[in-house]
């Protein structure tokens, strides 16, 4: 009998250190992109490229890259940009949701706000890339509101405030009964003050569930923040703002926007890669646009140009006809 648990203890040991020996294996396969990063930020350009690997360059150790990285990205402009954005979109989806929600179950009769519920549940299933598009040429091309902080706050909030409308709902149906809020009314508190002194303290793990998944969402997207910023000055103080006419299809006038670093943002029209037609509008030129973009069409999408003083255009569907 000994001699059968001796066995199995030896096998359980081999067995861990096998596990162990895979996982730390898994470990330093997962965070070896991350530690090459820390290696090679303390070197200089030269060494990197010439030799990525090693601890340290030729040049020695250095912390010049840290402040030419803070230069270059403006990072204290980026950094307050993501602060009160992130940090303004989540108060105000938490505060929302939790209203909204607290009115549609308690008001169970109430027809209309079980339609906007209802409404809110099937709009989850719309993806953003759908609605890109749209939103730029609406906001962008007939309201002009883009290029706002205020403006991609609440773009954030209204993509975002259907989720976090329907766990608050399933929460205050489930976890607080109506008995606290009839001994607050009994007390003398009326809806308002007891959905704030009673209801809303007992949503502290749903708050705490919706601002993390909130605040994670907002910090780290890309896509929205840069099609609704589209102005380089919102990001870099000291940029260049020259701007091209364009007419696109769907609006009277829209602009494209040239960084300092000759990158400009196109929109259009289509599903295929687009062309943005730079130079003199002369008969040669306007047909070599028609016939570009008969062959792919127009996009919204991010390009390079190599001139930057001429006349910019978007080829429309009506130019296509002649």
């Amino acid at each position: 009998m000994s001699a059968n648990q001796s066995s199995a203890t030896s096998r359980r040991r081999v067995s861990h250190v096998v596990q162990m020996v895979v996982l730390i294996l898994l470990l330093f396969f997962f965070i070896a992109p991350f530690l090459l990063v820390v290696v090679n930020v303390f070197k200089s350009m030269d060494d990197i490229t010439s030799n990525p690997l090693s601890l340290i360059g030729k040049s020695g150790f250095t912390l010049e890259n840290f402040p030419d990285a803070m230069e270059k990205m403006s990072f204290w402009t980026v950094l307050g940009n993501s602060t009160i954005i992130t940090t303004s979109a989540t108060v105000l989806t938490v505060l929302l949701s939790a209203m909204a929600a607290y009115v549609i179950v308690r008001n169970p009769h109430w027809k209309l706000g079980a339609v906007f519920f209802a409404m809110m549940v099937a709009s989850m299933v719309i993806p953003f890339q759908v609605l890109m598009v749209p939103l730029v040429s609406v906001y962008g091309g007939i309201f002009h509101v883009l290029n706002s902080r205020v403006t991609l706050i609440l773009i954030h909030v209204g993509f975002s405030v259907s989720l976090a409308t329907f766990m608050f709902h399933g929460s205050i149906r489930t976890n607080i009964p109506r008995d606290l809020e009839e001994a607050a009314r009994i007390d003398g508190c009326s809806t308002w003050s007891t959905f704030w002194r009673v209801v809303f303290p007992l949503l502290k793990p749903m708050i705490a569930t919706v601002t993390i998944i909130d605040a994670m969402a907002f910090w780290n997207d890309y896509l929205l923040p840069s099609l609704v910023l589209g102005l380089v000055g919102l990001r870099r103080p000291g940029a260049m703002r020259e701007r091209c006419p364009v007419r696109p299809w769907w609006t009277g006038h829209l602009h494209v926007r040239r960084s300092h670093c000759g990158r400009w943002l196109v929109a259009g029209w289509g599903t295929d890669l687009g062309c943005l037609a730079v130079g003199p509008e002369g008969p040669k030129e306007l047909e070599a646009e028609r016939r570009f973009a008969a062959m792919t069409g127009v996009v919204f999408m991010v390009g390079r140009v190599s001139c930057v003083d001429s006349t910019a255009r978007i080829i429309s569907p009506s130019s296509l006809a002649g």
